[in-house]
């Protein structure tokens, strides 16, 4: 497993070179996600598939289809241009607000 330094090394590697701060911190909290994700599951800390469901029916429609969207739609930074990372954050800073 890769210590912090190796993994944020790694992310900003596969940056592009006009990256900037906001799509490092994007990339960065992602990165933390899946880590804090996969600690859970070995800590078996996991949800059920109906756990999940109940959970699902609880938020509202707008929160559940903007999550499934970002899941769907998410690359990692290397894979994306400039203008699809700016859109992407634009996107969802007015879901935020909406």
């Amino acid at each position: 497993m890769e210590n912090l330094k190796q993994e944020t090394s790694r992310v900003i590697s596969a940056l592009p070179e006009s990256a900037t701060i906001v799509e490092l911190m994007y990339e960065l909290y992602v990165v933390d996600k899946v880590n804090k994700g996969k600690e859970a599951l070995e800590r078996g800390e996991s949800q059920s598939t109906e756990e999940l469901k109940k959970e699902m029916r609880t938020k509202s429609r707008k929160q559940n289809c903007a999550t499934a969207h970002w899941i769907m739609n998410y690359q990692p930074a290397g894979l994306r241009s400039k203008e699809d990372i700016d859109r992407q954050i634009t996107n969802e800073r007015n879901s935020w607000d909406s």
